[in-house]
Parts: C-alpha cells; structure tokens; sequence
C-alpha cells in the first residue's frame, strides 16, 4: 500500500512537471497550473504546521521533570513515536 502511495506521488510530480511545461505554451492550462499550486501551498502548510506541532510537544515533554522510573520509560517511548512522525511528515513536506 505504501508503494502504491508512494508511485502516485510520483506520478503526480511527473504530471505537474508537464503541466509545468505545457502552460509555457497554453494560456489556459497556467490557470489549472495556479490551481495546482495552490493545493501544493495548502498541503505543504498543513504538514508544517503538524511538523511545528509535534515538535513542540517534543520540547515539552524533555522540559518536564520525571522521577517515577515507568513513567519515564513511557515518556521516552512517546518521543521515539513523535520523532518518527516528525521525520515522516518531514519527508512528505519534501516530496511536495
């Protein structure tokens, strides 16, 4: 499933790349060209927002002062999953 994401990434990119160059020559087609930008942007904020979300939830919890051991172990498997996201939602940013 992920690869099946991942080759429509791909392809999307690839359709935005003629796209791109199509509209050098079709006046009509810089219009579906702003739209696609527009969806770009908007995606792109969403995820930098999410990103700058998780990352001050990250620096939240490291300022906290933890002395029960199991609750210390809990807070460092919570960071381990944020970063992963972090780095995921990274990624994606991107591949925009």
């Amino acid at each position: 499933m992920i690869i099946e994401l991942e080759k429509k990434r791909q392809n999307l990119k690839n359709k935005y790349k003629e796209l791109h160059n199509a509209a050098a020559d079709n006046e009509l087609l810089k219009d579906v060209l702003e739209d696609y930008l527009t969806y770009y942007d908007t995606l792109k904020n969403e995820k930098t927002r999410q990103y700058d979300a998780l990352n001050k939830t990250l620096h939240h919890i490291d300022s906290i002062e933890i002395n029960d051991e199991s609750t210390l172990y809990n807070v460092k498997i919570d960071q381990k999953e944020i970063l992963k996201e972090m780095k995921r939602i990274n990624a994606e940013i991107n591949n925009l």
